[in-house]
Order: C-alpha cells, then structure tokens, then sequence
C-alpha cells in the first residue's frame, strides 16, 4: 500500500511546514489512480508506517473527485469527468487546481497515441508566469524511443506541482 517514495511524502510534509501554498496535480495514463489514492489517504490520516505524525484532511480525496479521468476532443479541446463531476476545457481546472489540496486525474491515453504521441495530445501542464517554483516527475517503463507527453500552458495560476505516476503502456488500437 505504502509503495510511493517516502521523499514525495517528505517534499509534501515541508511545503506543509514552510506555509507553501501549493496543489499536487497526479496525472497517468495507467489504471493505478486507486492505489495511488489509497497512499495518499493513508498518508494523509497519519497512517503510513514512516509519517504517522502527518495529519491534513486536504490530503483526502472526497468521493466526489474520485475516478476523474481526461478525454479529449477533435478540436483539441478536453473534458475531465468521473460519475458525478464534469469539468469542461482550462478554465473550469484551473478552478478546480486552484480550490484543491489534491487531484489526481486518469490521462487519454488513446487520443495521444492516435495523434503520433503529440505532447498536445498528451498531458496539458499549466505553468505560471510567475517566481513559483514547479517540479514535474514522470516514471515510465520504456519499451522503445519515448516520446515526450508534456503539453506546457502558460496561464496564471496557483503553484502546482505536478506529479507523473508510472504508466502501464498498452498498444494503440
């Protein structure tokens, strides 16, 4: 269950500690976003075996945002949707990214692979414009050259920090 790097807990505890305003943003286009929120929870109800002092309810997920997942349009444009939330294109995020502690959302990955593996079919990143410091990760498994999967915006937000999760890879259709 405790299977994320204890320096991502770590990282999360000082910005916590330093009064940092910040929103973790966990973007994959596996099928891991369960166990992943799994983690966190217990990470953020002081359970995880190395962080039980680490207490923030900001940290849970609430059922509504659970299971969001990201489909994008022909034109280019995305929804990111789940049973009970739709939000519709940039602004309705950034909404969200700026009122959340947490999010984590479920990629297309179809949509980028049948667009050549574009970084604008792929994960849209919002950067600020502003001194805010921002950390992107991404661990995949390579099976052959990658491609890049990152589609920068900039646009004038909160500080993020955008956290990649591993993906589980399967063939186009």
């Amino acid at each position: 269950m405790h299977f994320i790097l204890p320096s991502f807990f770590n990282t999360i505890n000082k910005l916590q500690e330093d009064g940092r305003d910040f929103t973790i943003v966990i973007r994959t286009f596996g099928t891991d976003l369960p166990e992943i929120l799994e983690c966190l929870d217990a990470f953020a109800r002081g359970f995880h075996p190395h962080f039980i002092y680490f207490k923030n309810d900001e940290f849970i997920t609430a059922e509504e945002w659970e299971g969001l997942k990201m489909q994008w349009k022909d034109d280019g444009t995305f929804t990111v949707s789940n049973k009970v939330k739709t939000i519709n294109g940039d602004d309705e995020l950034l909404a969200v990214l700026q009122n959340h502690k947490l999010i984590c959302i479920q990629d297309d990955y179809d949509y980028w692979c049948n667009n050549n593996y574009s970084p604008s079919a792929g994960k849209p990143v919002f950067i600020n414009r502003d001194n805010k410091k921002y950390v992107f990760c991404d661990r995949r498994k390579k099976k052959k050259k990658t491609k890049c999967l990152v589609a920068p915006f900039l646009i004038s937000v909160a500080p993020l920090l955008v956290v990649r999760s591993a993906c589980r890879y399967r063939s186009c259709s």
